[in-house]
């Protein structure tokens, strides 16, 4: 998560420098809603979770924008002993689930990215924004457990076991925004959703849907 963050600081003062210079608009926003990674195909039993994102608009022109983007999704799913990456054991052993329950592990896939966007203004209250750009990804499985036995299946310990993965993303982003406070038009409220395309894992490696506030200064 440090590195995550440092990456995004790095983004951010980056694009803020920037936009000072040109004297443009900058808006933050967050966002917290329902997450899912993949598919049962690439993770068994997954179940609906939650994401947390992050980000920082930084507009070029009136229309036309950069974000530094941030996104942590969460999901529950079973863990299927050869998903694992622990080593092989001993000869005549078997690695072994040892769990039977739906879910038995932790799924957390993290995004850091550089979007770029167009703002479409639909009404003075409402207003349309589309992106998309390029993110690092980082799936780490966390705390699923393995059980190795030889050669009496009955003896044995459970272990705990993480796993990490890092690929490169495309992010496709989609906001409606609204903007009800008259005295407070800076102030943005409405609703985000979106999805991750990946090469190593198929068309949808994520999508989530949000309600979004942001704060334009």
């Amino acid at each position: 998560m440090n590195k995550k963050l440092i990456l995004l600081a790095l983004l951010t003062v980056s694009l803020s420098l920037y936009s000072q210079e040109q004297q443009r608009r900058v808006q933050i926003s967050i966002n917290s809603g329902r997450f899912m990674a993949g598919s049962e195909e690439t993770y068994t039993n997954i179940h609906l979770g939650w994401n947390l994102g992050m980000d920082v608009r930084f507009f070029l022109t009136e229309r036309f924008f950069l974000t530094a983007h941030l996104n942590h999704g969460e999901n529950s799913y079973f863990e299927d002993s050869w998903r694992t990456n622990a080593p092989k054991p001993a000869e005549g052993g078997t690695w072994w689930i040892g769990e039977n329950g739906p879910f038995n592990a932790t799924l957390r896939i993290n995004h850091v990215g550089l979007l770029a966007g167009y703002y479409l203004p639909v009404t003075q209250w409402m207003n349309l924004r589309g992106q998309a750009g390029i993110s690092q990804v980082i799936e780490v499985r966390d705390d699923f457990p393995v059980k190795i036995y030889q050669p009496n299946p009955n003896t044995g310990n459970i272990t705990r076991h993480d796993s990490a993965f890092f690929s490169i993303a495309f992010p496709v982003k989609f906001d409606i925004g609204f903007t009800p406070f008259e005295r407070f038009r800076n102030i943005e409220i409405g609703l985000t959703a979106g999805f991750y395309i990946a090469p190593d894992w198929g068309f949808f490696t994520g999508r989530y849907i949000s309600p979004q506030i942001a704060i334009s200064f």
